[in-house]
């Protein structure tokens, strides 16, 4: 029997297994490949993805960081202020808190200055009017001795040593300041002007008139020199009088007007501009010191009696010998003499009989008797000036008003030779300063029999009380 020939199969058999095997083979290295790209592509998106987070992530810190570096910027310029095109920064925070606790140190710093200067200037105030007390008391207690010093000064010359006293040099009772040219030419004007306002056809503040005013109370207007002004902390160089202001009642709870002045001094910081401040009652440039306001017959007063001073200072040789006055002894006489004469004038027209008299008899001998009189004043005149011949010479004395302001009234005569006798010039007074001089006399007159009445109630009111009390 034959064998059954198996190579073929056999080959065949390992080709087909061979095939196969390469066909599994290669699905096999196919899915790997397919795997390894699906891993790889997996990798890549996931790489890709990485790569947009940490760019993503990049940015936004990039954002953040350019944010808070921009919020850094804008604190920092807040703070420390912005730089300018010339390199310098300006403003800032903290620069203004170092610029406002500066001023505010400063501030501080002028507050306490303040305080001081306001306590130094409360020290100045007390200290003058201690000065102010003392100088009145002093006065007050040594006006007789004062007074008879000037009357020595005037007949001799000799300057006592009470008239050199702090309290008393310089002031209204020092005889020297009446030898000044400036001031005495001042009184001058004062006693021009001053009847002019009293018959109400002047003004207080009339330029002239506050010059004059301002020579007579330099003394105190100059007080406020080397003084410091607080608000503005300038130290006055130079004062002066700027005006005089009338006030028309300075007591509005008393019945009637209380007229006042208020005096505005005119000071100088050293600068050469002229700032008007009122004089105030300490003289201080302290901001409670208030406005002082002079009753206007305290001030009236004040003035009268330094005109009265001065006008015993031009009696003395001193005083003539600088200003060449004249010697008023021979017209002092003839004033004497021409106020009898016309008190006798007055008399004889007096004892003029009009009922026996018709009225040109009565003219007729009232002029006989003016013309006796008149040659009579003529004869008194020619020999009380030395010039028997009757010529009339330069210091002939001026016609006085007397006669014409006393009008026949012997109380007016009586006055005048009173005035006569204190010294007073009554020659040289016009009709008004003679008018003046009276009224104010009737004035006083009038009130010291007001306070006689007034004394005399009271003692009987006490006098009344007192019994009923028993």
């Amino acid at each position: 029997m034959s064998r059954l020939d198996t190579r073929g199969f056999m080959d065949g058999a390992l080709r087909g297994f061979d095939m196969m095997d390469r066909h599994y083979t290669r699905e096999h290295s196919l899915r790997q490949a397919d795997e390894r790209m699906k891993m790889q592509r997996a990798s890549h998106e996931m790489g890709l993805r990485q790569a947009e987070q940490t760019m993503r992530l990049q940015s936004e810190q990039a954002e953040r960081s350019k944010a808070q570096a921009d919020r850094d910027k804008v604190k920092f310029e807040r703070d420390y202020g912005t730089k300018g095109e010339d390199g310098q920064r300006t403003g800032g925070r903290l620069a203004e808190l170092d610029d406002r606790a500066k001023k505010e140190s400063e501030a501080t710093l002028r507050l306490r200055d303040a305080q001081i200067e306001a306590s130094q200037s409360t020290i100045e105030t007390n200290a003058y009017n201690l000065t102010q007390t003392k100088k009145k008391n002093y006065l007050s207690e040594n006006l007789p001795l004062i007074q008879r010093s000037w009357d020595k000064w005037n007949k001799t010359g000799e300057v006592d040593d009470i008239l050199k006293n702090e309290y008393v040099a310089g002031t209204a009772y020092d005889p020297a300041r009446y030898l000044n040219k400036e001031v005495n030419s001042a009184f001058d004007t004062i006693e021009t002007k001053l009847p002019e306002i009293v018959q109400g056809n002047g003004s207080l503040e009339d330029p002239e008139l506050v010059d004059a005013l301002g020579v007579m109370y330099q003394n105190q207007i100059r007080g406020a020199v080397g003084q410091q002004d607080p608000i503005t902390g300038k130290t006055i160089k130079g004062a002066k009088l700027g005006g005089v202001h009338l006030a028309q009642d300075i007591h509005p709870d008393i019945p009637g007007n209380q007229p006042g002045i208020v005096l505005t001094t005119m000071v100088d910081y050293g600068d050469g501009n002229w700032v008007a401040k009122p004089i105030t009652n300490n003289r201080s440039t302290d901001p409670n010191d208030t406005v002082k306001v002079i009753p206007l017959e305290t001030a009236m007063k004040d003035i009268t009696s330094q005109l009265a001073l001065r006008r015993q200072a031009s009696t003395s040789k001193a005083y003539k010998q600088l200003f060449g006055t004249k010697d008023k002894g021979n017209e002092n006489k003839l004033n004497d003499a021409l106020i009898d004469l016309e008190t006798e004038k007055a008399k004889a027209i007096g004892k003029l009989d009009k009922s026996t008299l018709t009225d040109e008899q009565y003219q007729a001998t009232v002029q006989q008797i003016e013309s006796q009189f008149d040659q009579s004043k003529q004869i008194l005149k020619r020999q009380l000036s030395g010039n028997s011949s009757g010529e009339t010479v330069s210091h002939q004395p001026a016609q006085t008003n007397v006669p014409i302001w006393a009008n026949g009234d012997q109380q007016k005569f009586a006055f005048a030779r009173a005035m006569q006798n204190k010294g007073i010039n009554v020659a040289a007074m016009s009709i008004q300063d003679l008018n003046d001089a009276w009224l104010l006399n009737e004035e006083d007159r009038a009130k010291k029999e007001e306070e006689a009445r007034a004394t005399e109630v009271i003692r009987k009111v006490s006098s009344r009380a007192n019994r009923i009390g028993m």
